[in-house]
């Protein structure tokens, strides 16, 4: 064999070659550390040495020098073992065999022998591997590379052999500044969050070539990040690679465009040319490529978007809490770290759809904010037209765009349902006539506060273009003509019943709302009684829904009919002053601060044993540790005057207390509005109701909004009439077309000739469970029970369930069982109910509502 050919079989070493080398031999550690004896070791190698004569490796020193001949190896190993300078160690590199070397010489070298060097062998020391996979040694560049990455504290230790996905994972993420993984798989995720770090695209560049090839090829294996890190590697190599998420946003539009036209097919070019002139690979693989690296990226940026908009990083007002105060949390710190990731992709993603001629494919993307702003356009759009099915289209995926959960849209988006609630309000023709006192303030409770709610997210105003001010400002011209029509109505019977001096005897007052709604309850559990200033029932409604997370909501007067939010008003129109006096005096009185509390605990109702006061808090002398006192004494009752951003500290202690806690306002006036005082009741998660003569003294609440509020409600099955009265039909005379003529052309509204009454409703359900419950499929699935519950049960449940979902224990009032069998009950209709794999009663996600699916209903039973 020719000194060439030897040459070129022995491998040139480097100083980290060299350094593992020693590391990995315990018997040249004590030379190495200038303890030892001075020690020689050859390595049979190329005789070439580019490094420094001295290698250090930490505390660790050796010489280094390279010998192309025996007498060149003879005078190095002599010199040095001669020479008591410098450091205990040197290396000799040469490609001398055993045979051309003096045995006496080698009789003074380390291991008396020229020792082989391997560096795969290297490579498995450093790894504390057992052996190397055969498939990584057919990658010729990875050896030095894995060598030269290594450092002074080499690689972590794996268990077994090494195979070629661990060191090449290994090197990788060392090499790129990678996220350890704990796999031997660098996914498309991490190769995604690293493109956007500032310097990371430039790590990979700055890799020698051999070595960023291999790379390349390792990245892009199927069993790696396969098409994504090809496509996120040619961006980088054209200097686009801190792009790569925006760009994979508007690549996601492009070609996962539903119906893509000339324009998308033109920006498509575009955008494939920031690859690259010419690409590696077919027109069909990189469309498939770059629907495969669109995709990717919307995955990517959606675990960013959940974790900026996670709601448990939101404070109490709503907002993520500020950095570095003492609100600051886990969720907190996740989140504003991903907003610090999601606004700038965004921003940029608008720039790049705008640079490439994308918008028509951004407008259609459901990530983009292009898109956001159309699908706004497009409620705006339907809004105008008046179409209820356009509408309701296009806020189904305005909601299913992914930045409408960022809560700084959370007002934006809440004013478009509104406006969609509303509109289907005037779609049902409400009318504007008034009977009686009490029907007008039971409707504004269950119906008209709802139309005060939703109107009031659109005179706050706050968006500003056109194809949405304008559909709001018609809609809410319509509605205050209606309630204005109200309004006059209410004030003419009021004024009507006043000089007829009609019975209001069964009307609930500020006058007898003590004696008959409190009194019935301060005998089993401690009240809180919370007048808030400014309660409308507008107001109610949505305080209600935000305490049904925490607390079960009650009918607190088991007289009149079924279960309902109730209301009470004043005899008389009078000042705040008054109506609060008289509301804890339980009689006609106008008094001040004192007098209330006075009169409040004179009350024979609270009891022997317990006593009653009232604390105002916008009163100085009223102090915080005086209501902390009274709410942890438990012979205490407690009335509090308060505003409403002092609720959430107090429901809080009233909930560890268990305490029955009573909402209501102490307003009045001449509109319904003013005259309507809402009355809130509610019970803490585990605690029930007092059973009084075998009925609850409260009853549970269900949904109480009106059909028209949610869309997935069909008006027959939720229609809302005045308890005890027959329900309104519609008036189609001619003042009902009067009325409908000075409407703009979005609002002009289908007569309706025939009504929806409660007798319709109830024909319906009779038929519906008449059917259900004399079918054979029903009594067969009543069979498989060992305990059925009786038909008239079931019927009772069905019938319940048909006006909305239902909290499991009011279903049980309903029927007639008492809370303790609430859950079994429920378990029992769900195995009657739902089989074959078909959910008919749903638990919604709270684990104590239950919704009946009618359409499946009908289905799974034949009715």
């Amino acid at each position: 064999m020719s000194e060439t050919a030897t040459h070129a079989a022995l491998p040139r070493l480097k100083s980290a070659d060299v350094a593992h080398y020693l590391s990995a031999d315990p018997s040249v550690a004590d030379a190495l550390t200038g303890r030892g004896d001075r020690t020689v070791v050859l390595l049979r190698a190329e005789p070439s040495w580019e490094g420094p004569g001295e290698l250090t490796m930490g505390d660790h020193r050796a010489l280094v020098a390279s010998a192309p001949s025996a007498l060149a190896v003879h005078e190095l190993v002599l010199h040095h073992l001669e020479t008591p300078d410098g450091p205990q160690a040197l290396v000799v590199l040469t490609d001398r065999e055993h045979e051309d070397l003096d045995p006496a010489i080698l009789s003074r070298t380390h291991r008396r022998r020229v020792n082989p060097v391997d560096r795969w062998d290297i490579v498995r020391n450093a790894f504390g591997a057992t052996g190397i996979d055969e498939w990584i040694k057919r990658e010729p560049w990875a050896a030095e590379a894995l060598l030269d990455a290594a450092g002074p504290n080499g690689w972590p230790r794996v268990p077994g052999a090494l195979s070629r996905g661990e060191a090449l994972s290994a090197l990788a993420s060392r090499r790129l500044r990678l996220p350890p993984s704990g796999t031997d798989r660098i996914d498309p995720a991490t190769l995604l969050h690293w493109s956007h770090i500032p310097g990371n695209p430039e790590l990979f560049l700055d890799l020698r070539d051999r070595e960023r090839d291999g790379l390349t090829t390792f990245l892009t294996d199927d069993e790696q990040a396969g098409a994504v890190a090809a496509v996120l590697i040619e961006l980088v190599r054209a200097g686009h690679g801190a792009d790569a998420v925006s760009f994979g946003l508007v690549v996601a539009a492009l070609w996962l465009h539903p119906e893509p036209d000339g324009g998308t097919y033109q920006a498509r070019g575009r955008a494939e040319r920031r690859l690259g002139e010419r690409p590696a690979v077919s027109t069909d693989e990189l469309d498939h490529r770059m629907m495969l690296f669109g995709r990717a990226c919307l995955d990517y940026f959606d675990v960013q978007l959940s974790r900026a908009n996670d709601p448990r990083a939101r404070s109490v007002n709503g907002r993520v809490s500020d950095p570095g105060t003492d609100s600051d949390t886990p969720w907190s710190l996740s989140a504003r770290a991903a907003r610090r990731i999601v606004d700038p992709i965004l921003r940029r993603a608008g720039e790049l759809a705008h640079e490439l001629g994308a918008g028509t494919a951004a407008e259609a993307s459901p990530v983009l904010r292009a898109g956001l702003d159309a699908r706004f356009i497009a409620v705006g759009n339907a809004l105008s037209r008046n179409d209820s099915a356009a509408t309701a289209g296009a806020v189904r995926e305005l909601l299913e765009h992914r930045l409408a959960g960022d809560p700084e849209l959370e007002v934006r988006i809440r004013r478009v349902e509104m406006a969609q609630r509303l509109a289907r309000w005037l779609a049902d023709d409400p009318d504007t006539t008034v009977d009686t006192v009490v029907d007008a303030l039971d409707r504004h409770m269950r119906e008209i506060s709802w139309v005060d709610r939703a109107l009031s997210y659109l005179e706050a105003g706050g968006d500003t273009d056109p194809a949405l001010t304008i559909p709001y400002r018609t809609l809410g011209n319509e509605v205050r003509k209606r309630r204005r029509g109200l309004d006059h109505a209410f004030a003419t019977t009021f004024a009507a019943e006043k000089a007829a001096g009609a019975d209001q005897s069964g009307m609930l007052t500020v006058e007898t709302f003590l004696s008959r709604v409190v009194a019935p309850i301060a005998g089993y559990r401690r009240v809180l009684l919370l007048v808030v200033d400014g309660m409308s029932a507008a107001i109610a409604t949505e305080l209600a829904d935000r305490l049904l997370d925490g607390w079960n909501e009650y009918d607190p007067c088991p007289e009149g009919g079924d279960p309902r939010r109730r209301v009470m008003t004043a005899v008389e129109p009078s000042s705040t002053a008054v109506v609060r006096t008289s509301l804890f005096a339980g009689k006609p009185m106008q008094g001040d601060r004192s007098a209330e509390k006075r009169e409040f605990s004179r009350h024979s109702f609270w009891g022997t044993k317990k006593t009653a006061t009232v604390l105002d808090l916008d009163d100085p002398e009223s102090r915080g540790d005086d209501l902390a006192a009274v709410l942890a004494d438990p012979d205490q009752h407690l009335a509090v005057v308060l505003k409403s951003t002092d609720l959430p500290d107090l429901l809080r202690t009233a909930a560890e207390e268990g305490m029955a806690v009573l909402i209501t306002g102490d307003h009045s006036g001449a509109s319904v509005a003013e005259a309507t005082i809402p009355i809130l009741a509610f019970l803490p998660f585990g605690v029930e109701s007092p059973i009084l003569s075998r009925q609850p003294v409260w009853r549970q609440l269900g949904d109480q909004s009106p059909y028209w509020w949610s869309s997935d409600r069909p008006a027959a099955a939720a229609t809302h009439t005045s308890r005890g009265t027959p329900a309104r039909r519609r008036t189609t005379d001619r003042a009902a077309k009067e009325r409908m003529q000075g409407l703009e052309p979005m609002f002009e509204l289908p007569e309706i000739s025939t009504a929806t009454s409660p007798s319709a409703s109830n024909t319906v359900d009779d038929d519906l469970v008449a059917r259900l419950l004399g079918s054979d499929i029903f009594q067969g699935q009543r069979a498989l029970l060992a305990r059925p519950p009786q038909p008239a049960t079931v019927d009772k449940a069905i019938r319940a369930l048909l006006r909305g979902p239902l909290p499991i224990t009011a279903l049980a009032q309903r029927v007639g069982f008492p809370a303790v069998r609430a859950t079994g009950f429920a378990a029992i209709l769900s195995q009657l109910l739902n089989f074959d794999g078909i959910t008919v009663l749903e638990t919604l996600g709270d684990g104590r509502t239950l919704k009946l699916d009618v359409a499946r209903l009908r289905t799974q039973f034949g009715v």
